[in-house]
């Protein structure tokens, strides 16, 4: 593949093993697994069941959200926060408790410790590399089918497929179905091939 300058991506092995490992992880969770029979899926109840506590907090300049585990904090420690200067784009919002949620989850499907991480997301900050690191890209992936399930979110775009509608307009009703932003539903529909970069 020519080097274009533009940020690596995930393997399709990767997406893929990234979903069984999340489907997984979500069968061994049962507080959870009812939280993904709607859309949109309610992010905040899934962070509660798994016992964090979110929060929005007036963070320092370039910060959007962290997590934080460690005894200091809320019951059980488990913290994840958002900028409050994000509050009124709840899609945003959403994609930051979903991400650094993700940490978390993607640390327990390794078997990686968990019981004191930290983690903070900060704005365009890969924006100056050439190559966005792994974890960094797993973790939006994670996030993104967390927000989106697979399957759910294949049968939606199907079905307006077949109605006859524009991939513009299915573009907008699934970014407000799942409440997400409609580059994450472009996104999406690019992992999972179902339009290509002639659509």
């Amino acid at each position: 593949m020519a080097d274009t300058g533009c940020m690596s991506r995930l393997t399709k092995e990767q997406m893929r093993s990234i979903e069984e490992k999340l489907a997984a992880f979500i069968q061994s969770e049962p507080q959870i697994a009812s939280c993904f029979d709607s859309a949109p899926v309610d992010i905040f109840k899934i962070a509660s069941n798994l016992g964090f506590g979110v929060f929005p907090a007036d963070l320092p300049e370039h910060w959007e959200g962290f997590i934080s585990i460690t005894r200091r904090h809320s019951p059980g420690g488990k913290t994840i926060v958002f900028d409050s200067k994000l509050a009124d784009d709840a899609a945003h919002v959403r994609f930051i408790v979903a991400h650094e949620l993700g940490h978390y989850i993607s640390a327990r499907m390794s078997d990686r410790p968990t019981d004191n991480m930290q983690y903070i997301s900060k704005r365009n900050m890969h924006r100056k590399e050439r190559v966005r690191p792994q974890n960094e890209q797993e973790v939006d992936y994670l996030a993104a089918a967390m927000l989106m399930p697979k399957k759910r979110f294949e049968a939606e775009y199907r079905e307006r497929r077949e109605r006859g509608a524009s991939l513009q307009s299915i573009i907008l009703e699934l970014a407000e179905l799942f409440a997400v932003e409609d580059i994450a539903v472009i996104d999406r529909l690019d992992e999972l091939e179902l339009i290509s970069a002639g659509d």
